[in-house]
């Protein structure tokens, strides 16, 4: 060859001057015989791998993504400063509008994949050379990660570790998780994700196999073993986690090493890094003991002693007899609170029991964050340090359980101080210096963006908390604010400085901030006489400070009585309460005084009471609890702002299991033992085929209420109805009927034969459930009768509003009273789906609507029961046959059902009559 052949051959720097050459694509698809599937060596999650003359090209699939090109040249880019005899070996690349390929060293021996998956290769793998493969894979992880840029790999796993002729790892196919984002929309991965990969493949080369769901489960309970020990060596085989071709050709000293840095991988990923699993893996680092509890971090070797500490949920559920209410100590808007002790390792102190307070997050289930998003924002609050700030000790994160522990403050809440403690009152000095510390903690999170808030989804209102919040809370939340913001923290803590500064119970009554609206115009005038004769507490029998009330009575009437816009901020409070900021400056003469609803009225106890059936079980809490594994959310299926709702199985006599609902209420606080005893006698008789069954009751001294319901695991009426693809064909006709009766013969029963008579007011296809016959049962029926009115509105609210199920008459705000035509319009709605096939909420005109309102914007569906004709503008289409007269008594049900005036809406045993037969049309008083 000559020397310009030679030259013309060489490897040309590009433009960035990396060293990688630039190939033409003509050059690449000659040398793989233009991609022939001969030369195809593998698939892999980017595009196909081919061999050329001594290298492997990847014809990678290109994303419709318009930055596609430059995201690509910056891989390039950074490619060019990557060398480590561990990695796969870059050597050029193609670029053009329409292909994008890359060109690399060719490694001759296959992948981990290849040995280790198949039993006979597999012998080929030696421990030395296991042992090997981990650390030389994790040192070219180690260098990934500390490049400068850093690259995540993304996609760790033994077919992308290449192997040479002496069995010497190369890992490939790193960076390329960059070029294409991930379904979950997370397009920037952690080095956490290749620290959990690795874990992985490690935990295949000790077992031997592709390891799945179950060995992960597995291994994590021999680590869990492990800990208690406190050392990780195996004897043998005893735990069946080793590989039986390494039994007794093994080093041990290895082994522990290795299954220590399966466990930091796999459960503290977050905290580990590839440059210390390197270090252990070497033996540089001695192992930490399980015991300590002692979390891995860049930040002090492998043990981190500092920040928030993990803790499993067993251990938390433990510690709690599984979140028993002999240990709740309160419900705020964000979970119940839990007193406990704990043994760990805090700050520098010695390892000792502390007593703690754990949080027990709530979560609607569309909004429980995701694993890594809720540690990431746990590192961050966790960083919060303030002397009036409760300490984040620690937390635990599982997919469906999220957890805080807390510092446990051992002098009760100023609420008892307030208005709790008889004997004693809380002297001026000390309301001034509460006022004063709390402004200070919440100016400290304001600044340094905290807060439980970051924990939970931002939506355009503050439905999805003002809904959560008990009656313990809601006072203190501002109803009006459109969205959740620091200002909503402002007007919470104008309700506490209202409280100080009146020692008055804010639920009293009306409420205190409805109580106190005069405040404004008082302060307007500067009637400053007038506030403390009307406002400060006359327990101070006149021992205040009068410049400092004037502080508190300003910052609290302009945090609670000016609009969210014109608040001010804690910082301003702060100045205020310490004498540095006139309380003038706060309050403006414009600012309109806030108009605010009254408080939501209880409803009473029902005094008619029934004897309770002798078939009704009494659960112990313990019982259900562990059949929920501590009510995890694993087991939960839906929640509501009043209860939980979970799917298990528990023992009902000797050697009989049964597939069971409980329902596990959250209200109840104003509820004694036996008041909840009786509202059980209200539908302990309700006993119908198409009702699903109350099997018993969990109610104890501890406050615990739950209700055991027969299973309702089968598939719901909108999972068949609606579902494409599932049995939406199986509802034909006769089956269509069949369900319409059955849940007008259970509504009949509620409301006309039970007595007193129950309303269900959650009627709608997620709450009907259809057996193995089609038979409908109807579910979530009783829920009125455990919670006070505020409450079920507060359900109603969240469950049926804008479902399209919803009676025009409803208004929360004004508290109408709630009849059983609130039951028959949500009935007529379900005939109506049955009728068309479509969705309580439909798209019309590219604008969603109920399908109501659609339904009677059609001329022919009010005439059609009466005229006969237009049936094939609206009835589905997957119905190719019915019964016309049926269809007929259905049609004007549903439009008796759904008259606006509930007043005109039949009664459930006339529409039972119509749709059996039994009575004619006319009875429904529908003629046009």
């Amino acid at each position: 060859m000559s020397s310009s052949e030679e030259k013309n051959h060489a490897p040309a720097r590009n433009a960035e001057g990396n060293g990688l050459r630039k190939y033409e694509f003509t050059e690449l698809a000659e040398a793989s015989r233009y991609f022939s599937n001969g030369n195809r060596i593998a698939r892999g999650r980017f595009g196909d791998v081919y061999k050329g003359v001594d290298v492997a090209i990847k014809k990678l699939d290109i994303s419709e993504d318009d930055h596609w090109e430059k995201k690509f040249q910056d891989l390039i880019k950074a490619f060019g400063t990557v060398h480590h005899e561990n990695l796969v070996k870059l050597i050029g690349y193609c670029s053009s509008s329409s292909d994008k390929l890359l060109v690399s060293e060719f490694v001759s021996n296959k992948s981990l994949k290849f040995y280790l998956y198949d039993e006979k290769k597999r012998s080929n793998l030696t421990w030395a050379r296991r042992m090997k493969i981990a650390k030389d894979t994790a040192k070219g992880l180690a260098h990934l990660h500390e490049g400068s840029p850093p690259i995540i790999h993304g996609d760790i796993k033994a077919a992308n570790i290449l192997l040479d002729h002496n069995f010497n790892p190369k890992v490939a196919e790193f960076g390329l998780d960059n070029l294409y984002p991930k379904n979950d929309h997370k397009n920037h991965p952690s080095q956490s994700v290749d620290v959990y990969s690795f874990g992985i493949v490690l935990l295949e080369l000790i077992m031997g196999k592709n390891v799945g769901k179950r060995d992960i489960s597995k291994a994590k309970s021999i680590m869990e073993k492990l800990k208690k020990k406190g050392n990780y060596s195996l004897k043998n085989d005893d735990a069946g986690l080793i590989d039986p071709n390494l039994i007794g050709h093994y080093d041990a000293s290895e082994m522990s090493r290795m299954i220590y840095c399966v466990a930091i991988s796999i459960s503290k990923p977050l905290l580990s890094s590839m440059k210390q699993i390197v270090e252990v893996l070497e033996g540089a680092k001695e192992l930490q003991s399980f015991n300590s509890q002692q979390d891995p971090s860049p930040h002090n070797g492998l043990a981190f002693n500092y920040g928030p500490k993990k803790f499993e949920y067993k251990v938390l559920a433990d510690a709690t007899d599984g979140f028993s209410n002999q240990f709740n100590r309160g419900r705020g808007g964000f979970g119940v609170v839990y007193e406990a002790s704990l043994t760990f390792q805090r700050h520098t102190k010695d390892h000792k029991t502390h007593t703690v307070a754990i949080k027990k997050l709530t979560y609607e289930q569309d909004d429980n964050p995701g694993k890594e998003e809720f540690e990431k924002e746990i590192k961050a609050v966790g960083a919060a340090r303030h002397r009036n700030l409760v300490e984040l000790i620690g937390y635990c994160s599982t997919k469906h359980d999220k957890l805080l522990v807390l510092e446990f403050v051992s002098n009760k809440s100023l609420r008892y101080h307030l208005h709790g403690n008889k004997t004693l009152t809380l002297d001026w000095s000390k309301r001034m210096k509460i006022a004063r510390s709390a402004a200070k903690a919440l100016a400290y999170l304001h600044d340094d963006d905290f807060g439980l808030v970051k924990f939970f989804p931002q939506t355009d209102s503050v439905t999805h908390i003002t809904t959560a919040v008990n009656k313990g809370t809601y006072i203190y939340a501002d109803l009006d604010s459109k969205q959740v913001s620091e200002k909503s923290d402002v007007y919470s803590f104008g309700v506490v400085l209202l409280e100080l500064i009146t020692g008055r119970d804010p639920f009293m009554d009306d409420g205190i901030v409805k109580w106190a609206t005069s405040l404004p115009q008082m302060i307007e005038g500067d009637d400053l006489i007038k506030v403390k004769d009307d406002f400060v507490d006359s327990k101070l029998r006149g021992v205040y400070d009068e410049s400092e009330v004037k502080q508190m009575v300003y910052c609290a009437a302009a945090s609670v009585y000016k609009p969210p816009i014109s608040r001010p901020t804690m910082k301003q409070i702060v100045q205020v309460l310490t004498g540095k900021l006139s309380p003038e400056n706060l309050w403006s003469a414009e600012s309109p005084p806030r108009q605010v609803n009254p408080d939501k009225k209880s409803r009473k106890p029902n005094p008619n009471e029934q004897n309770p059936s002798t078939l009704l079980q009494q659960f112990k809490y313990e019982d259900l609890a562990s059949a929920t594994k501590a009510f995890s959310g694993e087991y939960r299926r839906r929640k509501d702002s009043c209860f939980e709702v979970y799917e298990a199985v528990i023992s009902s006599g000797s050697n009989y299991e049964q597939n069971v609902t409980i329902k596990k209420l959250i209200h109840f606080s104003a509820q004694q033992k036996d008041e909840f005893e009786g509202e059980i006698k209200t539908i302990v008789n309700v006993r119908h085929r198409n009702i699903v069954k109350l099997i018993g009751y969990c109610s104890d001294e501890h406050n615990n209420r739950l209700l055991v319901f027969e299973s309702t695991s089968g598939k719901s009426l909108k999972s068949c109805l609606h579902e494409e693809g599932k049995n939406s064909a199986d509802l034909l006709w006769p089956t269509r009927m069949k369900i319409a009766q059955g849940i007008a013969n259970a509504l009949k029963y509620m409301h006309e034969d039970c007595k007193p008579r129950i309303l269900h007011l959650f009627v709608k296809l997620d709450n009907i459930f259809l057996n193995e016959k089609f038979e409908p049962k109807l579910a979530e029926f009783g829920s009125a009768e455990f919670f006070p009115e505020s409450a079920t509105h507060v359900s109603i609210d969240k469950m049926m509003k804008d479902s399209g199920y919803l009676a025009p008459e409803y208004d929360s705000s004004n508290k109408k009273h709630l009849t059983d035509k609130f039951d028959v319009y949500s009935f007529g709605v379900i005939l109506l789906e049955l009728i068309t096939g479509k969705q309580s909420v439909v798209e019309f005109d590219r604008h969603e609507t109920t399908l109501v309102k659609w339904m009677l914007a059609m001329p022919q569906f009010k005439r059609s029961p009466f005229k006969g004709e237009g049936k094939e503008n609206f009835v589905d289409e997957k119905l190719k046959e019915y019964d016309i007269k049926q269809m007929d008594r259905m049609i004007a049900c549903a439009l008796a059902c759904i008259h606006d005036n509930p007043q005109k809406r039949p009664q459930m045993c006339k529409i039972l009559d119509v749709l059996e037969g039994i009575a004619d049309l006319e009875t429904l008083n529908l003629l046009p």
